[in-house]
């Protein structure tokens, strides 16, 4: 009488199968799941620069025109050394925006006169409060920095848009600044014919400390003393990643005022003066980008570049 035995479990051919099955599935379902993620941190952030555009853009039609940029020292020749409103403050536009983007109580705790410093009380408070408007998903700088005497200063992954003749973070630079938020800015309407469709007035940025391109919001002890706007500021006169392409570790002004992102290719989320925003390809024409961060230059915008 002859017996059958039941066969039970894997051969080892059959196993190997599975594997590799279950490697090739895995080689393309991981880097589709990494996509995902990406694009998902990528319109987060550009929602959030939607969100500060139209702030801006509240904030004009509330005021009838836009915030300072940042507030530093009253430039010559109007300063007057009698009036204690011409000394520098080191407000940001990103505080002044704070009623707008839903922080009023934020707003309404901070301090805006030179006797108020940002590394004490609840100055130092709001420039340590975690403000999700303000740091994109993608960033890989600190959640936290101690730095100017402020032990948990949050990075801001985003900038306003100075100008395109600015290549210098200095008060002399950002006082004559051609964009839309400079040191002391108060633009107006009618001191934008280039329009505001047209003009770029926030975007990302690189935080890169040991490049110098530390970009925070709300306040700034530097600029309170009247130097390193570009921890607000951004200008269009350097190209989009600069650093990236130039890779350059020392500490300079071009990389410091430069708009980029960590977003998989080449480019930056950036907002326009009318709150309408765009991915900008860091192959834009040099000459263009630069156009677009003028508020008076009367150029006009080539109908190739997809904006």
């Amino acid at each position: 009488m002859s017996h059958k035995t039941n066969r039970s479990g894997f051969t080892l051919v059959e196993l190997l199968t599975v594997i590799a099955v279950i490697a090739i599935l895995t080689s393309i379902l991981v880097p589709a799941v990494q996509a995902v993620r990406a694009a998902a941190r990528q319109t987060q952030c550009r929602a959030n620069v939607k969100n500060q555009a139209m702030a801006l853009n509240t904030y004009l039609s509330e005021k009838g025109r836009f915030p300072m940029g940042a507030k530093g020292t009253m430039p010559a020749p109007l300063y007057d050394a009698a009036n204690p409103d011409h000394a520098a403050q080191g407000a940001a536009w990103s505080a002044y925006i704070l009623p707008f983007v839903e922080e009023t109580a934020t707003f309404l705790d901070l301090g805006f006169t030179e006797a108020d410093s940002w590394a004490s009380g609840n100055n130092e408070e709001a420039c340590g409060s975690t403000l999700q408007i303000y740091r994109c998903p993608s960033d890989i700088a600190p959640a936290h920095f101690e730095t100017n005497g402020m032990a948990d200063r949050v990075p801001c992954s985003y900038l306003g848009c100075a100008g395109g003749n600015v290549t210098e973070d200095n008060a002399g630079d950002m006082d004559n600044a051609d964009g839309l938020l400079f040191n002391r800015s108060r633009v107006t309407p009618s001191e934008i014919p280039d329009g505001l469709a047209s003009t770029l007035i926030v975007g990302e940025s690189l935080f890169i400390w040991e490049a110098c391109m530390d970009h925070w919001y709300i306040g700034s002890v530097n600029v309170d003393a009247n130097f390193d706007f570009s921890e607000f500021l951004g200008s269009t006169a350097a190209p989009i990643n600069r650093w990236k392409k130039t890779n350059d570790t020392t500490c300079n002004d071009l990389n410091e005022l430069s708009f980029g992102s960590w977003h998989p290719g080449d480019g930056a989320n950036m907002g326009f003066a009318d709150g309408h925003t765009t991915f900008l390809r860091g192959t834009i024409d040099p000459v263009v980008f630069k156009a677009l961060g003028t508020r008076n230059g009367h150029e006009k915008i080539p109908e190739d570049q997809g904006f």
